[in-house]
């Protein structure tokens, strides 16, 4: 891996093994010699980037009839300047992130298309390709967002097309097939899977705004996905460790995609690729969920969580009334419970509107109400939540509860009618209090519930009370031998 020096990325980048594909004699160097201190100093000054930037540094210390003589000269030139310069010691005065900045304008001007002959691009290609593998973008990316959105497209795209490469053994330009050795030797030993630096750079690059996510998706990444999703749900029937490396590579695809969700226009964005229908189809024929929900589907319930602690007030609501039409399904597909369980304990942890908050309580009851293929979910998210939460959960419930009937509280009456609907004949109290002592078989969940009062309504049930208080006990007493231990 390559070395660091002050906290920013050092000039000791992985280089080619092999020299430049072009040799100079003594009299090219020494006629490019007063050339080049010009062209340098024309680079430092300028402020303007993009194609032609080298053509016009020339024109500017050369002048236009000269240039025609000697641009392809400069050019190889400033090849070889650049990967004598990556490696350099950093420790040296050409460390600086401000020369770092300088060679990869340069080394991004050079890979553009229909600008630089297919041999100067390849070359340029290659560096790039290796400071993504060794996970030295930092510098790279500040370089890359300076263009239009069209430019990082085109760019991206050269990319995408050469990383299929890694599963499927298929006819492609031998360059393509270069890039890819390169990008993977110079991956770190450690690598969990050679596509994870790839997608680290394309995470990194989303983060830098609306431009850079349209064109990393414009730039092929939905068909990429398609592949990686086709290729990694695959039982490879070997070992539990290529399963865990599957879900890896999976997971670094939507964490681009979760960013990807927060910008604006995002979703209508989406819409407008024909390979979104294949990737995120409906399922259901009697429900059509929004592209956000058939998106979230495919990630994990961290990724899931932290998409909903960034969405907009619209978006939860959206969902909110999403999940009253699931609801009311007669079964619900069991599929969906566990995302159902997620969203509504975001949307209760993390909202700050009131009237919102007892629209979600009221879900979150309904579903406690419809019985046992709810409560296994409720038991896997309540162990992703705090206990503060958890007790402000259980004390929105359990007061309400305890002053019915005498005091008939929205919450409490409302969880009454959906029992009554679902279960006819049990009672509303002794199916939450089961309910909650099921769930409550370690702490923080019993403390939780302990704190919240959840004793008060024992005495108006019809179950084993003694039976329920000692497993409690049991709940509480895990805690302190798991801290012991």
């Amino acid at each position: 891996m390559p070395s660091s020096h002050n906290n920013e990325e050092s000039l000791r980048f992985h280089t080619l093994d092999s020299s430049l594909p072009w040799s100079y004699d003594s009299e090219d160097l020494t006629s490019l010699t007063e050339t080049s201190e010009t062209w340098e100093t024309a680079s430092t000054v300028s402020t303007i980037w993009g194609p032609g930037t080298l053509s016009g540094k020339a024109i500017k210390a050369l002048g236009e009839a000269t240039l025609r003589g000697v641009e392809k000269v400069v050019i190889r030139w400033r090849l070889a300047t650049i990967n004598s310069s990556l490696n350099r010691n950093p420790d040296s005065p050409s460390g600086s992130v401000d020369k770092l900045e300088k060679i990869l304008d340069d080394v991004l001007e050079l890979s553009r298309l229909d600008f630089y002959t297919p041999k100067v691009r390849q070359q340029a290609l290659r560096l790039i390709m290796m400071q993504i593998g060794s996970l030295e973008t930092t510098q790279l990316i500040k370089c890359v967002v300076k263009w239009p959105a069209e430019e990082i497209q085109i760019f991206l795209s050269e990319f995408m097309m050469c990383m299929p490469l890694l599963w499927n053994d298929v006819d492609a330009p031998d360059y393509q097939w270069e890039l890819l050795e390169l990008y993977k030797s110079s991956q770190s030993a450690s690598a969990e899977h050679p596509l994870i630096p790839f997608l680290t750079f394309l995470q990194q690059l989303s983060e830098a705004g609306p431009d850079a996510c349209h064109a990393i998706i414009s730039g092929g990444y939905l068909n990429l996905l398609s592949d990686m999703y086709e290729y990694h749900s695959l039982d490879f029937g070997e070992s539990d460790d290529q399963s865990i490396i599957a879900a890896s590579v999976i997971t670094s695809c939507n964490s681009v995609l979760s960013t990807f969700l927060l910008q604006p226009e995002a979703l209508k964005f989406l819409s407008d690729h024909s390979e979104t229908r294949n990737l995120w189809p409906q399922k259901y024929k009697s429900l059509h969920l929004s592209l956000h929900s058939r998106i979230l589907s495919s990630f994990n319930p961290k990724m899931r969580r932290q998409t909903w602690r960034q969405a907009d007030v619209s978006r939860i609501l959206q969902r909110y009334s999403e999940i009253e039409v699931i609801l009311r399904l007669h079964p619900v597909p069991r599929s969906m419970n566990l995302h159902i369980c997620i969203d509504l304990l975001e949307f209760l942890a993390t909202t700050k509107e009131p009237k919102l908050k007892q629209r979600v309580l009221h879900l979150i009851l309904r579903c406690v109400a419809m019985g046992n293929d709810f409560w296994s979910s409720f038991h896997a998210v309540f162990q992703m939540h705090s206990y503060d939460t958890l007790l402000d959960l259980f004390y929105r419930i359990i007061y309400p509860l305890f002053k019915w009937p005498a005091e008939p509280l929205p919450i409490a009456a409302m969880f009454v009618k959906d029992v009554e609907s679902y279960l006819p004949g049990r009672l509303p109290i002794d199916h939450f209090v089961e309910f909650a002592f099921e769930l409550a078989d370690r702490a923080p969940i019993a403390q939780a519930l302990m704190d919240a009062e959840i004793l008060t309504l024992l005495p108006a049930t019809q179950l084993d009370r003694g039976l329920l208080y000692t497993g409690l006990q049991k709940a509480l007493e895990h805690k302190v031998t798991g801290s012991l231990l």
